[in-house]
């Protein structure tokens, strides 16, 4: 700008003419060069930033936001004092960056699912030759095997080892799937760590960008930071963000402040008795409901994915236990003679009396008292009914061959509520003949002879224990009765006993011939001692017994000392209604029958309709047909039962000629694979009054209601699930306890032939599929839950990529773009030097006038 001369003499003295003069001389154009100059160093500054951070994940593109200084004014006008760097913006949208959270908690989520559920399938292995698959291929070969060679030790043995090695499969499993459950629990705890390191560093960044802000400078790479925190904690959990004025942010979870303005809250876990993860506040405990990221998709496989195949694993262990340990409980063997059975499950000591079924008997979680869930015995029928069964219970002589079997029924009596049926109630009725719903047919004087039960004290509980008597052996095979005709009724026929006592209320009374009397009993259920009753003279007529009342048909002498039989009274201490009076008579002296063979029906036994044989036209066994009497063969009129053993049966009959075609010792074939020997005699025809007929058992379902898997007696198997599940430790101790036959008799593999047919059978998923079935349709659920999560994750990640490239496209670095803005900077920064040296020329001319 132009001095007057005349301007600058006014004030005084030349020095200070010459220095202002100089001053006012230096016009407005350097100021605004110099502005220039500095400004545009500022954003080459800021450009410069941008480009080296072109690749910095989070990062987000500044700009140098440039603005006129404030215009000095003077007379015409204002004149221009040159440019300012307003401020530094972050060029950012918040919407993007908002919906990208919500997207990154989700992929979190989904991502973390994958990797879980592609390592589980891997747990399974499938198809494959080390898969569980194979496993059951090789489970069922040895019984194949074993089928064809039943009483070869080699071939028991092998096959034992084969079931060792197919539980060792299972446990493999189990044992995978509970490691990948803790696996996830740590993995839980370590993403916790994570949530609370960032947390804590976001409280920090709170603190650092207020200051920041209250000194009106923009702290943008703070923001980055804290954004590209918040990003990665949404990954780990879906959170709620919130800005201030002051450029902090407030982080919520499930409602809760995460982190403040200056401080933060702490998560941390919680385990279960079950094992269930619960997330929680630190501070003050409360549960946290996650909505997303990885700590939503670990919780979630913990408590509910891994759990729910955990239990479906176990569902198919015990239901292989439940039904192989039946099948085999129930069988025999050629050389097998077991004194006694002992239980493997314990009964709680306040579960004794409770009903063996009852939801209070089922195994809790860490504890070994007991019974596991799909094991408890069952007394309904398919409608859900309560229902009669059978438990077959056979004592063989094992000096003399032969066996006695027994039938112990539960009858669930008149409804709504069932008879009981404690492990108590079997006891007694093993050991008296009668306890709660239990009874034991056919009827006999003191519960089944030669055989004591116990609830056997054990550390937690009680075990159930079956000890037969010296010389004896137990077991619970369809084997028959071989000679029926040793427990039978020879003398006259009692008849007509009717009456009640209250004392005698669900007890069963024993009654037998001794020196002309009849003498009724009880047993006591704990000391398995005779508690006399009543006893009465025998003669013929009516006679009292106590309260009851009965009817003689012959004199003593008509009567065979130490023959007995057993009647049952209800609640009310009346007999129970049906026959009252003896069914099975045999004339003493007849020839000597035997029942032999396997039964291959399906029918139970039934009380009221028994197998019997009835004398109906005496002879000579074997003699030749139309020979006169009494040498003259005799008829004999077998009855059985027919029907899938599904509900009631049939009875029909045959009959019979004992004629030379039926020598003595020659199997005469009944039904069913059931078949009669007589040995050489006469047999006495049946009259009105002396009917010559032997009942005998026959029971196609040994083992309706489950009890001996319930209590762990004669199984294949031990064990409570699939961790635990082992070959039964008798197996392991002789390869001779291995059951492969329904009888007795050598090379029988009929039970064998049983154990391969339940792999057909439909027992899970409300029996619509079988083991195989149901394993092969969990494993490809794991499979579609793969391919399901894949392809969700796939779908994420697109959209994740697309709301990455848009913010790419608005908060991302162009190094072409960069390198544009940095060349227009740099030529403003040059032409600005450039004024600077014109300005500084023309000071030096001026300076020169003055001078």
């Amino acid at each position: 700008m132009w001095v007057p001369r005349d301007y600058c003499r006014t004030l005084g003295g030349w020095v200070k003419w010459h220095a202002l003069c100089v001053y006012k001389a230096m016009s407005n154009t350097l100021f605004n060069a110099l502005s220039a100059l500095q400004t545009h160093q500022r954003a080459m500054t800021v450009t410069s930033h941008n480009i080296a951070n072109a690749t910095t994940p989070g990062y987000t593109r500044q700009r140098a936001i440039l603005a006129t200084n404030v215009p000095q004014a003077v007379k015409p006008g204002q004149v221009g004092r040159g440019v300012q760097v307003a401020e530094i913006n972050r060029i950012a949208d918040n919407f993007i960056t908002e919906r990208l959270r919500s997207v990154q908690s989700e992929s979190g989520r989904l991502n973390e699912m994958r990797k879980v559920l592609a390592d589980l399938e891997l747990t399974f292995n499938e198809p494959s030759s080390s898969g569980f698959a194979n496993s059951i291929n090789r489970f069922f070969a040895a019984f194949e095997d074993l089928s064809n060679n039943p009483e070869s030790n080699a071939t028991r043995s092998g096959t034992i080892e084969q079931l060792r090695t197919f539980t060792s499969s299972i446990n493999d499993i189990a044992n995978s799937l509970e490691g990948q459950r803790e696996s996830t629990a740590f993995g839980a705890d370590q993403v916790i760590q994570d949530i609370n390191r960032l947390t804590g560093q976001l409280s920090q960044l709170n603190q650092d960008i207020r200051r920041a802000t209250a000194a009106q400078t923009n702290p943008n790479d703070l923001l980055d930071t804290r954004d590209r925190l918040l990003k990665e904690l949404s990954g780990l959990a879906q959170v709620k963000v919130r800005y201030q004025g002051d450029q902090s942010v407030l982080v919520e979870l499930d409602g809760r402040l995460l982190v403040g303005a200056a401080d933060s809250t702490q998560l941390a876990t919680e385990r279960g008795a079950a094992g269930d993860l619960t997330i929680i506040f630190k501070d003050d405990g409360r549960a946290i409901n996650l909505d997303g990221g990885r700590l939503q998709a670990l919780q979630e496989v913990n408590n509910s994915v891994l759990p729910g195949i955990i239990k479906d694993f176990d569902q198919l262990a015990v239901a292989m236990m439940q039904q192989m340990n039946t099948i085999h409980a129930t069988g025999a063997n050629h050389t097998a003679r077991p004194a006694g059975h002992l239980g493997t499950r314990i009964i709680a000591p306040d579960q004794l009396n409770a009903n063996l079924d009852s939801l209070s008997q089922l195994l809790p979680k860490h504890s070994k008292a007991g019974i596991p869930e799909g094991l408890q015995p069952s007394f309904v029928d398919a409608a859900g009914n309560p229902t009669a069964t059978n438990l077959t219970i056979n004592v063989l002589n094992t000096t003399t061959g032969v066996a006695e079997k027994y039938t112990l029924r539960y009858e669930p009596g008149s409804l709504p509520t069932p008879a009981s049926r404690s492990l108590q109630d079997l006891v007694n009725a093993i050991n008296t003949g009668k306890g709660g719903g239990f009874s034991v047919h056919p009827p006999t004087a003191g519960g089944i002879p030669n055989l004591q039960a116990k609830a056997l004290p054990v550390d937690g509980g009680f075990r159930f224990s079956l000890g037969a008597t010296d010389g004896h052996s137990v077991d619970f095979s369809r084997s028959l009765d071989l000679e029926p005709a040793a427990r039978a009724w020879t003398g006259e026929d009692i008849t007509g006993i009717d009456g009640s006592d209250a004392t005698l209320a669900n007890q069963r009374l024993g009654l037998r011939v001794n020196a002309g009397s009849l003498e009724a009993f009880t047993i006591d259920p704990v000391t398995g001692n005779e508690v006399p009753y009543a006893s009465t003279a025998i003669s013929p007529g009516p006679a009292t017994l106590g309260n009851l009342s009965l009817n003689f048909a012959g004199d003593a002498v008509d009567y065979v000392d130490g023959q007995s039989f057993a009647i049952d009274f209800n609640a009310a201490g009346a007999v129970v209604d049906g026959p009252r009076d003896i069914r099975s008579t045999w004339t003493e002296g007849s020839a000597n029958v035997g029942i032999f063979g396997r039964y291959s029906g399906e029918v139970g036994m039934i009380p009221d309709q028994p197998w019997s044989m009835e004398v109906i036209q005496g002879g000579l066994v074997g003699a030749p047909l139309g020979a006169n009497p009494p040498n003259n063969p005799p008829m004999v009129k077998f009855t059985y039962n027919v029907g899938d053993g599904s509900g009631s049966a049939q009875q029909e009959t045959v009959v019979i000629t004992l004629d030379e075609n039926f020598p003595p010792g020659s199997q005469v074939a009944i039904a069913d694979g059931v078949y009669a020997t007589f040995g050489a005699g006469t047999l006495s025809e049946s009259t009105a009054n002396d009917v010559n007929r032997l009942d005998f058992t026959v029971d196609g379902q040994p083992d309706e209601a489950g009890l001996l898997a319930a209590l762990g007696v004669g199984g294949l198997f031990e064990g409570t699930k699939a961790l635990d599940m082992q070959v039964s430790a008798a197996l392991r101790n002789s390869p001779t306890n291995l059951l492969v036959g329904h009888t007795r008799a050598a090379g029988d593999n009929a039970n064998v032939l049983g154990l391969l047919d339940s792999r057909g059978s439909k027992l899970l998923d409300n029996n619509t599929v079988t083991f195989e079935e149901f394993y092969q349709g969990r494993v490809s659920g794991i499979a579609v839950r793969v391919n399901q999560a894949e392809q969700l994750q796939r779908n994420q990640a697109d959209l994740q990529a697309s709301l990455e490239n848009r913010r790419d496209e608005i908060s991302g670095v162009s190094i072409d773009e960069e390198v544009g803005f940095l060349i227009l900077q740099q030529q403003a920064y040059q032409a600005a030097a450039r004024l600077i040296s014109i300005e500084r020329d023309n000071i030096q001319t001026l300076i020169g006038i003055l001078s």
